[in-house]
């Protein structure tokens, strides 16, 4: 898990989140699994613009790798 949480920490950003499809993407995880985490308190952001996206801070992303084994 620990070399999961270095490559989402160290990708270049300039805002610390990430997008939803990206989180699915590099964990190889389902979009019923983000619903579950969000479920067991995972925050997710939208822009206040009006927009479909969905991101989640990469720190709290994490702590989620960690809780969920």
């Amino acid at each position: 898990y620990l070399g999961t949480q270095l490559k989402i920490r160290n990708e270049k950003r300039v805002l610390p989140y990430i997008s939803k499809k990206r989180v699915m993407e590099d964990l190889d995880i389902s979009d019923g699994t983000l619903d579950n985490w969000e479920k067991h308190g995972l925050n997710r952001y939208k822009p206040r613009y009006k927009t479909s996206l969905i991101y989640y801070l990469v720190d709290d992303i994490c702590k989620f790798i960690i809780i969920d084994t």
